[in-house]
């Protein structure tokens, strides 16, 4: 069975350059994804500009069978030339 995900990325203040980090369960498969990111494994990388119009992250992806491990997303935002996280969210 396939499940989803939608992520929205937005910064009020204006644009400002994003790492968005969405690890799923061990031996999940990434099966696809509405805009350009990384796979690797089972953790989902998104590079891009935020603004204050929300971007829509979409994907569709294959849990693994009988395990019930749950998901974390970090978001990281440019502050002074260096990534800075928002900290994990489940």
């Amino acid at each position: 069975m396939s499940a989803s995900i939608k992520l929205l990325v937005s910064a009020p203040s204006g644009p400002v350059r994003t790492h968005v980090v969405k690890t799923d369960p061990a031996w999940t498969r990434i099966n696809w994804t509405n805009a350009e990111g990384t796979v690797k494994n089972n953790t989902l990388l998104y590079d891009l500009i935020a603004d204050k119009e929300p971007q829509r992250l979409v994907y569709v992806y294959q849990p693994p069978a009988g395990r019930k491990t749950p998901t974390f997303s970090e978001v990281f935002f440019e502050c002074n030339k260096n990534l800075a996280s928002q900290g994990k969210i489940e």
